[in-house]
């Protein structure tokens, strides 16, 4: 499903709170066995990336590094 842009533009446009607000009661719309299912969805994803990542695969960049980019990227 696609959220058609005007609405999208229009969503993102509220205040913060009205947002806060929106992004709960679409949260608490979600059934039980949804939940679950999302849940597991997302594991499996954390332990796939985790696996790539320890047998080399993935290559994280060290923290350090991360935040240094990130602090240049905020001083330019």
């Amino acid at each position: 499903m696609s959220v058609p842009s005007d609405l999208m533009s229009h969503l993102f446009s509220l205040p913060p709170a009205e947002r806060y607000s929106l992004a709960h009661q679409l949260l608490d719309s979600i059934d039980d066995a949804a939940s679950s299912e999302i849940d597991n969805q997302l594991l499996a994803e954390l332990r796939r990336r985790r696996e790539e990542m320890l047998q080399g695969r993935e290559i994280v960049p060290d923290w350090r590094g991360a935040l240094a980019e990130i602090e240049d990227s905020l001083s330019n």
